[in-house]
């Protein structure tokens, strides 16, 4: 299914983003706060990761790998931190059930994208939908300047959509979350942690609905 980008107007998507986001109001403050702190030390093992690396490497491999596996457990040490969070706050049941028909059938076939793709794939799409809405977020409220984070991901993410490697979109996830959380102001982390936190719940309301239409098969 070809989706318009968020950034273009996407009515359905932003309704969907809208009533997610509506959903986790909840202890937002509370959460940005904590997400803050853990990106504050995560932001510390990046800049340290060259040193950490050489520390941990073992005989025959190259710095580069080493490195690379460093921060890759910064990135998954922080999506479980948002993931369990997202949880904790509330779940999505009556977002879903709120929704109007063109919104559900949207949703739906999201669903059907994952179910179908395997997991390297599901991370290049789930990446690329992150940062879709994270442009979305620059364009409508410009919270970044010209040269700014999110506007310089965007193109990082876009430049390597097409390539099926799964060590490139796991290196372009990493630098982007390094490029974004390193000398980054309070206010532009957590309005991009916000986006995460917003696109945790999603794939978790895709789930449940995918769940549903398992059981109805």
């Amino acid at each position: 299914m070809h989706m318009m980008p968020v950034s273009q107007g996407h009515p359905i998507l932003h309704k969907l983003r809208d009533g997610v986001m509506s959903a986790m109001n909840v202890d937002v403050r509370g959460a940005h706060s904590r997400l803050v702190k853990w990106s504050d030390a995560i932001r510390d093992d990046f800049v340290n990761s060259n040193a950490i690396a050489l520390g941990r490497k073992a005989p025959g491999d190259s710095n580069l790998e080493m490195i690379i596996k460093v921060q890759s457990q910064c990135i998954t040490s922080l999506c479980d931190k948002v993931n369990g969070l997202t949880n904790r706050l509330m779940t999505l049941e009556a977002t879903i059930a709120s929704m109007d028909a063109s919104a559900m059938n949207c949703l739906k076939d999201l669903v059907a994208v994952l179910k179908t793709s395997d997991e390297n794939t599901i991370l290049e799409k789930v990446t690329h939908k992150v940062w879709t809405l994270a442009e979305y977020q620059y364009n409508k409220n410009r919270l970044f300047n010209e040269e700014g984070l999110v506007e310089g991901l965007a193109r990082v993410i876009k430049k390597y959509e097409n390539d099926k490697t799964f060590l490139m979109a796991r290196v372009t996830a990493i630098g982007a979350l390094r490029d974004m959380t390193y000398g980054s102001s309070i206010e532009q982390r957590t309005s991009v942690y916000n986006i995460l936190g917003l696109m945790a719940a999603v794939v978790r309301a895709m789930g449940r609905v995918g769940e549903e239409d398992h059981e109805t098969e």
